[in-house]
């Protein structure tokens, strides 16, 4: 529900919240592929990392705000809905360290505590030897294009075509991820010729 971004903590915000988290924990607990529950997913880090400007500017402001939100707030409303399962801030987290360091730790990507997130789009990254040796990989690998079944109910058959036509370099909104993609795909497979 809350990922890489930062969310305001005014009341009809909180209070919106609070009955969206409680109806969604209600819904979902019952399923045994839920391990635990994670407030965000990447906004400790973006938070320690200062994706972006503002954060650098009001720091102590975003702190406050992300404990409120997602400690004061969320952990006790899932803690209270199922306290069968942990409960993580943030993801990638380093779990008990950063609860240690006051909910923000400086490093949440750490190989040595919590969960990390890795991808990697050089020419080896099929080789398991490049990814990380931490505790747990909750996200890791690299995009890839669309099904041609995907594609095709989006943009004209004409369209799905190598090089790749304007309809599909528009579609893709990561950075440099079109050349990553094909220097990928040349990399271990052969590239189509048209």
């Amino acid at each position: 529900m809350f990922a890489c971004a930062l969310y305001p903590v005014d009341s009809q915000f909180l209070d919106s919240v609070n009955t969206e988290v409680t109806q969604q924990v209600r819904r979902l607990q019952h399923h045994s592929s839920i391990a635990l529950w994670a407030g965000n997913n990447e906004n400790e880090a973006a938070i320690a990392q200062y994706w972006w400007p503002e954060i650098m500017f009001k720091s102590e402001t975003y702190k406050r705000d992300y404990i409120k939100l997602y400690v004061e707030l969320i952990r006790e409303v899932v803690l209270r809905e199922d306290n069968s399962r942990p409960y993580l801030t943030s993801s990638p987290s380093n779990g008990l360290e950063t609860i240690k360091r006051n909910w923000l730790s400086s490093d949440p990507q750490s190989n040595v505590f919590g969960d990390v997130h890795f991808y990697y789009y050089q020419p080896q990254a099929w080789d398991w030897k490049q990814y990380p040796s931490a505790k747990f990989a909750s996200e890791f690998g690299f995009q890839s294009f669309p099904s041609l079944k995907s594609l095709s109910k989006v943009v004209n058959t004409s369209d799905l075509t190598f090089p790749l036509s304007a309809a599909i370099v528009e579609r893709q909104h990561h950075t440099n991820g079109n050349n990553e993609i094909t220097n990928l795909i040349d990399k271990n497979m052969r590239l189509p010729v048209s």
